[in-house]
């Protein structure tokens, strides 16, 4: 069949196919006017992101009071984070609160006239439905201050518990301060000293101090030495100038006994710094020492005896300098070398209060660092619960309201023209199909009229 068959058709059943989409349209028009009108109401809010009036900045310029985070009034971008503020707008929690705010509205009719969802992919909407325009307008606004409410309610709580840990937590880092205060003092009492590094800095500065005068002494020694050399040598040349044999044989014979004299002397300290406190000078090495040094000392006063009976040179003789020079260089000789002993002593026993004082300077640092770490981790506990205390005391709202509901001057349900117009829309398809299917059960009547 052709489209001028069916074109026919319709032209000839017309009738039918305008009294069925007139019946739609009146039908549906009627009905609208019959239903109760029902007007809507929308809300646009955001949760804001990383609000956590528990939390607490110990550090940096966001510890100052008032400080917050670049993004801490800005909507969360986590996906996830918007689905979960979606499941709590939707729990009954959130209607009891609503329903408070409103109580013209049930609580079951919130189950069913409410729409949550997500608006522009970080942002939260409410659309609430009800026969009363202000009525839905108040449910709008109260979705997003009942989900204030509770979100304030579980953060106060959450600040309130973590108040209570951190002022446990500070009343636990005060008694081991303490104790570690206490353990700090215990240690210095026997020191005698308020710190033992103080000390030990102190022994160093003494130590470098010993050093530096053994090594001066010792430089002083060498001079002595040389100048006694030179003089010797001019007092063997005066000597075989200007003295007898058996002067110039004495007055070696003195030179000599005069060194070995000195050397002894030497020795001799040497020997009392060695074995000083085992059996004093009743050591077998002391003793003998000095039994040699007394037969030198007596020798050379023997020798010097002599030299005065014999023939002697005039008080005023260069060789009269040169041998009372050379006793002075001597005598400077056996005191430089006695300080440098005496030194050597002192330096030992300051070296063996250094070596006690090591192990006591790091368990002192280590006590110390104890100390210090506590007192910056109480310094910090201290912040936290300041902190705290006053992020608690500060209820700040938790969601941000973008554009509030207001009461709709038309009901959105029914829609009375657009109604009529889908209800005619579907008349007229009513009314072709069965002015075909008239068509057909015409022509198949005659058809079997026919056979």
């Amino acid at each position: 069949m052709s489209f001028d068959y069916y074109w026919l058709v319709l032209v000839r059943m017309r009738a039918v196919v305008f009294l069925t989409m007139a019946a739609a349209a009146t039908t549906s028009y009627v009905t609208s006017w019959l239903i109760d009108p029902l007007y809507d109401a929308r809300s646009v809010f955001y949760v804001v992101d990383a609000a956590d009036t528990g939390g607490v900045i110990l550090s940096g310029t966001a510890g100052k009071l008032g400080a917050q985070s670049p993004g801490v009034f800005l909507p969360s971008p986590v996906e996830a984070v918007i689905a979960s503020h979606i499941g709590i707008l939707r729990t009954d929690v959130i209607r009891k609160g609503v329903h408070e705010r409103v109580p013209q509205k049930p609580i079951r009719q919130l189950e069913s006239n409410i729409d949550v969802y997500a608006l522009q992919k970080y942002l939260l909407g409410t659309r609430a439905w009800d026969k009363d325009p202000e009525v839905a307008a108040a449910v709008a606004n109260a979705y997003p201050a009942a989900l204030n409410e509770f979100l304030l309610s579980v953060a106060t709580q959450r600040a309130q518990d973590n108040l209570r840990a951190q002022q446990q937590s500070r009343a636990e880092l005060e008694t081991q301060l303490r104790a570690a205060r206490k353990h700090r003092e215990e240690f210095l009492d026997p020191h005698h000293t308020p710190s033992v590094k103080s000390e030990l800095d102190n022994l160093l500065a003494r130590k470098g101090s010993l050093e530096f005068s053994i090594e001066t002494a010792q430089a002083r020694l060498q001079g002595i030495d040389q100048r006694i050399v030179l003089a010797e040598e001019q007092l063997v040349r005066e000597a075989r100038l200007s003295m007898s044999s058996l002067g110039a044989l004495s007055s070696l014979v003195i030179q000599r006994l005069m060194k070995e004299v000195s050397d002894l002397e030497a020795e001799l300290a040497g020997a009392r710094v060695e074995f000083d406190g085992k059996l004093g000078d009743k050591h077998p090495r002391i003793k003998s020492l000095m039994a040699t040094l007394a037969q030198k000392q007596h020798d050379l006063q023997l020798e010097n005896t002599a030299l005065q009976k014999s023939e002697v040179k005039m008080p005023g003789s260069f060789y009269e300098q040169l041998r009372r020079e050379i006793l002075n260089y001597y005598k400077d000789r056996t005191a430089t070398m006695a300080e440098v002993a005496e030194n050597r002593v002192t330096l030992a026993r300051l070296m063996a209060r250094i070596d006690r004082q090591q192990p006591g300077l790091s368990k002192e640092a280590e006590i110390t660092a104890e100390v210090a770490n506590l007192e910056r981790m109480l310094e910090y506990a201290e912040l936290a619960v300041r902190n705290t205390q006053i992020q608690t005391a500060i209820r700040s709202n938790l969601v941000v309201v973008l554009s509030e509901a207001k009461a709709a001057t038309e009901p959105r349900v029914p829609a009375l023209l657009f109604n009529t117009f889908v209800a005619a829309v579907l008349g007229l398809i009513a009314g072709v199909y069965l002015a075909f299917a008239y068509d057909c059960f015409v022509r198949a009547r005659a058809t079997r009229g026919t056979v």
